[in-house]
């Protein structure tokens, strides 16, 4: 009877995890490398040692804005160290590790730079607003020049069979700590481990570090190594560790929020996710076909998307992947779906901002203006009630510049952000397949990928709307069969976001969105003198999959920065430009490669058609336009993005353990 509770206790975390979908990463054990591991045994218990160091140099030209006439380019080396430490017990007495403790200690850091250094013991490395009276300066860090050591991973696992005496080949275990966790295995697009990869468009949290995000994960066998599954639960962000946190006044510019200003309680950026992995048939005459359906919903509280916080994100992705393979032949594919939204608040934007006025250093309210001269009014006792006061009566329209009781000052007609949300409908899909010529050791892959896009989702008109960009959480995708090195992988490229009439303002984005990619590749891995040796050329083509009007130049105009109009009715190319890559390595002893990365980018008409277009902090905006100078009036352009080809070098020693 005991048993049969036990077992009833068991099946429901078991049918709960069938209701939410499931299966992370089946449980990796330590091996590093070809040599035999450092183990230490004492009866039951075992404590392996091992680790990886690598030490690269990059060398990048007009890699981030494809323009040769400014400093784009990049020349570093780069150290990255990690120990890894597993103990487990249990494996003579059940045949199975009952309990496992992991942890990897890393450090990464370029040569000659300093990191990003903090003195708090929770949350990312992070910029600080510091406040002078009403206004906030730009966020700062502090930097530290010595080796910063941190825990990449830690976790603990424990199977639920020995502690409730299942007699049965189906194992079933729950994680909890620090560890990588994705979905679409070998893909990562839909949610994926690389933390701080998040859009940069939307009001999601992401990492600043290279660590894994905190969770639990519960996962099993349904059927023994034919139906698993996984339940994850992960913790992005918290806002609710100390009353700081909650009575954090962020909330003071949301309108209907002037009583209780505060962010309040379990404000959190949480997420649930599930997979099932189920091969239904493995045979030497049928091939290994591998399914896995998943799903994901994030709820991300107090997001940034002007002034954090103004905005909340309930969204996921639901997906399947598939795998098969026969023989020399192998394929896959992986599709994806948007759901949910983003709710933006409304907010009144007026801040107080420092300014120079005349050599003279004034604190001035941005969105309350002098009624006789429209200019930003002075912040004082006087104009500071007149800020408090949030009348905003048919916003954005004249009638809203009225400041009731103060017959001086007037609301900028864009002071006020009325609530809206943006409806998420972005999906994506990846098709890759090779054969293998085992005896030439070469392998010839092709792939086609497909990232729905739109306009960046935030330059309509503050109302409802649907975005059907491509949104990937955390999502590092590089390409499985035929990789990207340049613009998947490195990633610098300042994509534009797409032009549309009358905005000026765009935003870049780099992630695995707006793009259709066709690719092949070949890999040759023949015996050098009895030494692994494999050289894996690529040739990807970029296209932009929405459309987006041309940048035209204009050396006439005069307006504050543009210099330049969008085109009223001709669109740009969607052609983006073409990638060769060459991925390759060489074993030179026992665990230790030398390897060369090398790639191009040219690019194609796209970036003809939109160069010189104003992107988010390029050249000119941020530097040469602030220092006051019109030496470049009429010649902005040639500071921002332009069409020069792009070129990437990365070689390095990468040892294992």
């Amino acid at each position: 009877m005991q048993n049969c509770a036990k077992r009833g206790v068991l099946l429901g975390l078991v049918v709960a995890g069938l209701f939410v979908g499931a299966r992370a990463e089946e449980k990796k054990k330590l091996t590093p490398g070809k040599k035999d591991l450092i183990v230490i045994r004492r009866g039951d218990s075992e404590f392996i040692f091992g680790g990886r160091t690598k030490i690269e140099s990059y060398l990048e030209k007009n890699t981030i804005m494809l323009n040769s006439n400014i400093p784009d380019e990049l020349q570093y080396i780069k150290h990255t160290s990690d120990l890894n430490f597993d103990y487990s017990f249990g494996e003579q007495k059940y045949g199975y590790e009952a309990v496992e403790a992991f942890a990897t200690l890393s450090y990464k850091g370029a040569w000659g730079k300093a990191l990003p250094y903090a003195d708090r013991d929770a949350g990312p490395i992070a910029p600080t607003n510091v406040m002078i009276d009403n206004a906030s300066l730009p966020g700062h860090s502090h930097t530290s020049g010595k080796l910063l050591v941190w825990f990449k991973e830690a976790w603990l696992q424990m199977y639920f069979n020995p502690i409730f005496n299942l007699k049965t080949k189906c194992l079933h275990s729950l994680k909890l700590g620090w560890f990588p966790f994705e979905l679409d295995s070998g893909r990562g697009i839909a949610f994926g481990g690389f933390y701080g990869m998040n859009k940069e468009l939307l009001g999601l949290y992401s990492y600043t570090e290279d660590k894994s995000a905190p969770g639990i994960l519960l996962s099993g066998n349904i059927v023994k190594d034919r139906l698993l599954y996984d339940i994850y639960y992960g913790v992005f962000e918290n806002k609710s560790k100390s009353w700081s946190d909650e009575w954090n006044m962020g909330k003071r510019h949301v309108i209907g929020r002037e009583k209780n200003p505060w962010i309040g309680e379990a404000k959190n950026d949480e997420v649930i996710a599930g997979r099932l992995k189920w091969k239904p048939f493995v045979s030497d005459r049928a091939g290994i076909l591998d399914l896995e359906p998943y799903v994901f919903y994030n709820a991300a509280s107090d997001q940034k998307i002007e002034i954090r916080p103004d905005a909340k994100t309930n969204w996921g992705s639901y997906g399947l992947n598939v795998e098969y393979s026969k023989g020399a032949f192998e394929c896959g594919t992986d599709t994806a779906f948007n759901y949910g939204y983003e709710r933006a608040f409304g907010i009144d934007r007026n801040q107080a901002v420092i300014e120079n006025n005349e050599g003279y250093i004034v604190e001035r309210f941005n969105k309350i203006l002098y009624v006789n001269d429209s200019k930003k009014v002075l912040v004082n006792t006087d104009t500071k009630k007149a800020a408090s006061v949030r009348y905003q009566k048919g916003v954005n329209d004249n009638e809203s510049t009225y400041i009731p009781g103060f017959k001086d000052y007037k609301s900028a007609s864009d002071r006020f952000r009325p609530t809206y949300k943006t409806t998420l409908h972005g999906w994506m899909t990846v098709v890759d397949g090779a054969y293998t010529f085992k005896e030439h050791d070469l392998k010839l892959a092709l792939s086609y990928a497909y990232a729905s896009g739109d306009k960046a989702p935030h330059a309509g008109d503050d109302k409802d709307a649907h975005y059907h960009g491509f949104v990937g959480l955390h999502e590092g995708y590089v390409g499985k069969r035929v990789p990207s090195f340049i613009v998947l992988d490195r990633r610098n490229l300042k994509r534009p976001t797409s032009l549309v009439n009358n905005k000026e303002d765009v935003g870049v984005d780099t992630t695995f969105t707006d793009m259709q990619i066709v690719g092949l590749g070949t890999t040759w891995s023949p015996k050098l003198g009895g030494k692994a040796f494999r050289l894996n050329p690529n040739v990807l083509m970029f296209w932009k999959a929405f459309e987006s009007k041309k940048w035209i130049i204009d050396p006439t105009k005069t307006e504050d920065y543009a210099y330049g109009e969008i085109s009223k009715n001709e669109n740009a190319s969607s052609f983006m430009g073409t990638e060769v890559n060459v991925i390759s390595s060489l074993e030179l002893l026992t665990d230790l490669k030398l390897y060369l990365n090398f790639g191009v980018f040219v690019p194609g008409k796209y970036f003809s058609d939109v160069k010189g277009m104003p992107v988010d902090k390029d050249l000119y905006t941020q530097v040469i336009k602030d220092q006051g100078t019109n030496v470049l009036a009429g010649d902005a352009a040639h500071y921002r993005i332009w069409n020069d080809t792009a070129y990437d070098l990365n070689v390095g020693f990468d040892y294992k353990f």
